[in-house]
């Protein structure tokens, strides 16, 4: 809402700014008032048509209270003399005197009591004598008690001709000061407008659907230059030669887009069926006006100001009924664009009103004018605070969406895959790693699971699962999926990483059975399986359908190698590739399980039995016959099949637990290797 800021500031300016109207001159005889007060010279005026004169030496009939506009019709006169007489009190005889014309069509010259005081343009008899020229005029000159103001005017290059707007006079400080004031109105107002205009076309450059934006942004440059080519005319301030047909065919269209543009602007701020036609249409007919006053004199075009004024007619009827259309579908700010309108609309009316001396409040469009572009910025305020708040909630519902996405695809995997965003991932992404491999899995899940319903079964594997995937994470892996009661976890650092995790799981497991003692429930153990090698990992499936997997014989040997744990019997099993790769080997306890032949692999792999995962008098008592172990293993491997049991059995003595040793002399035994005992 920060952009109502600028026009609240300068309607504040306004008001501050803001005088009273000056009275209007009633008589000719006499002036009466103090130097502060200006006075409208609108009656009295009398005119001698055809002749150039300065008052006193005029000769041909005068016209008594003659318009100072005249209609434009092929009758009125093309040149002659305003004469305007007075006469002062001696309060006024003490300070020079000024006086301000507005616009006089389309050229002038002023005489104060048969003196030339200035002109504009240059008034001639002809065409070829006259130069065009419109713009305001301030002239000051010394007092005197009778005056007799004298316009020597022409107009050859406009079908209207005369005094368009009424002349103040008083004492040159006050006129001055006036002058000053309203050309300070005008640079506010104008300044302020055109600065919507500029901010607008940025939002839109920041934000190319945003095409109501930009319409805003043309209908307020459209009403700047107008504001410049009229009034003041204050384009004539840093251009003092500008051509006569050049500002006025800007004045004229400028007035002319605006209309449709703002339609325009309606209609894409409160869309409905048919609104393209109805302002398209409307713009076209703005547009078609445009290109005929671009090759054609003013003294051509002018004539059918009806027919351009029409246009604008019709786009004030469109915004009514976009209005009424947007009201009676409850379009938010639809209510406050409406009452800016009105205002401004009312201030026009008034103004012509007062400038006929109907109304006597004036002017006060400018003001209306601020308050329209108020109520549309407010308008284009909301719709940008609506729009963030949409922005806003899409932005936080995509991000709760990313968030449940990882929950699915690990956002670990975008990183190896050097993707930032989900929305990122491509069929066929993929990406080559060296990483450590861990499968788990529970011990008798089929027959655990044959035990409980279907919705005990997911709370079981939930609560298991909700306690295992956090050691992972905090281990620097992430779990690639889980496939039933097994969970497949990833771990890029190092191995030694997926050792701790599979030490602390076991750990949990043991704090989990306690707490599932108490609920009456039976104890669960799981095994473990690691292995380190190369691995691609990418996304398969179908465009409509993709996931993100692990493709290579390392998946595969460490799902073989979890499952040597239930051979030998033992909670951890890991490969030699992943201990001759770990960086802290002090760290950990293991023993050699043996070379085993995994299914799908034609290497022999070497494995292990990792120690640190047992409590620490059970661990005490495989690290007690540990070197009894490894030679019964090596014996075995050799062919020494007596001298294995031997150690095997001198292993048991010890640790009557130790399966893996059991189950090498029970292997040996059925084998008929060694005999049994």
């Amino acid at each position: 809402m920060h952009i109502l800021r600028i026009p609240l500031l300068g309607l504040l300016v306004f008001i501050t700014l803001a005088c009273s109207p000056p009275p209007s001159l009633q008589s000719a005889d006499r002036l009466d008032g103090t130097q502060d007060t200006l006075f409208l010279l609108e009656r009295n005026w009398r005119f001698y048509n055809g002749q150039f004169c300065s008052g006193p030496d005029c000769t041909v009939p005068a016209t008594q209270d003659v318009p100072l506009l005249f209609p434009g019709t092929d009758a009125d006169p093309r040149f002659g003399t305003y004469v305007f007489e007075v006469h002062l009190s001696e309060d006024w005889l003490s300070s020079d005197l000024g006086i301000q014309f507005f616009d006089v069509g389309s050229a002038y010259r002023l005489l104060i009591n048969g003196k030339p005081v200035g002109e504009t343009g240059h008034p001639g008899p002809s065409s070829i004598d006259s130069t065009p020229e419109t713009r305001p005029s301030y002239f000051q000159f010394p007092p005197a008690q009778d005056l007799t103001i004298a316009v020597q005017w022409s107009n050859f290059a406009h079908p209207r001709g005369g005094i368009r707007g009424v002349p103040r006079f008083g004492a040159a400080d006050a006129v001055l000061k006036d002058r000053e004031a309203s050309i300070l109105r005008n640079l506010i107002a104008m300044g302020i407008i055109l600065g919507m205009g500029f901010y607008h076309i940025g939002l839109f450059l920041t934000r190319r659907s945003d095409r109501a934006s930009l319409a805003f942004a043309l209908f307020c440059l459209c009403w700047s230059v107008r504001m410049l080519f009229t009034g003041e005319v204050m384009i004539r301030l840093l251009f003092p030669n500008m051509g006569y047909e050049f500002q006025t065919d800007l004045e004229y269209i400028s007035f002319i887009l605006a209309g449709p543009l703002f339609v325009v602007f309606l209609g894409l701020t409160f869309p409905f069926r048919g609104w393209r036609w109805l302002a398209y249409t409307e713009l076209g007919l703005g547009l078609l006006s445009t290109a005929i006053i671009i090759p054609l004199p003013v003294i051509a075009y002018a004539r059918f100001l009806w027919a351009f004024q029409a246009v604008t007619l019709i786009s004030v009827i469109l915004a009514i009924v976009i209005w009424a259309i947007a009201l009676k579908n409850r379009k938010p700010g639809a209510l406050a664009s409406l009452i800016g309108g009105l205002i401004a609309s009312a201030t026009a009316v008034n103004d012509v009103l007062f400038f006929q001396r109907i109304s006597p409040i004036g002017p006060l469009f400018h003001y209306g004018l601020l308050i329209f572009i108020l109520a549309q910025s407010y308008l284009l305020a909301r719709l940008f605070a609506s729009t963030y708040e949409g922005v806003k909630r899409l932005s936080e519902n995509l991000k709760n969406t990313n968030v449940a996405l990882a929950r699915f695809v690990p956002t670990e995997i975008l990183k190896v895959l050097n993707r930032t965003d989900i929305t990122e991932v491509r069929l066929g992404d993929q990406s080559q790693e060296r990483m450590t491999v861990m499968f788990s899995d529970i011990r008798s899940f089929t027959t655990l699971s044959e035990q409980m319903s279907p919705p005990e079964n997911f709370n079981f594997l939930n609560s298991y699962l909700r306690r295992m995937t956090p050691i992972v994470n905090v281990q620097g892996g992430f779990v690639d999926k889980y496939i039933g009661d097994a969970v497949m976890a990833l771990f890029p650092s190092d191995p030694d990483s997926a050792l701790r995790a599979a030490v602390d799981m076991q750990r949990e497991i043991r704090v989990y059975n306690k707490h599932r003692a108490t609920k009456g429930y039976e104890p669960i153990s799981i095994g473990i399986g690691i292995h380190t090698g190369d691995i691609m990992l990418g996304i398969i499936g179908h465009e409509n359908r993709m996931e993100g997997t692990v493709i290579s014989d390392t998946v595969n040997t460490a799902s073989r190698v979890e499952r040597l744990t239930r051979r030998y019997g033992v909670m951890i099993v890991v490969s030699d590739e992943t201990v001759t790769s770990l960086q802290n080997k002090e760290e950990f306890q293991y023993r050699t399980l043996g070379i085993v032949r995994v299914k799908g692999r034609r290497n022999s792999l070497r494995v292990h039995h990792l120690l640190n995962g047992y409590t620490e008098d059970v661990k005490k008592l495989y690290l007690d016959t540990r070197d009894q172990f490894n030679d019964g293993v090596e014996e075995a491997l050799k062919g020494n099949y007596d001298a294995a049991s031997e150690n095997f059995r001198a292993v048991l003595d010890v640790n009557p637990m130790d399966a893996a040793a059991r189950f090498y002399i029970e292997r040996m035994a059925d084998a008929g290797l060694v005999a049994s005992r």
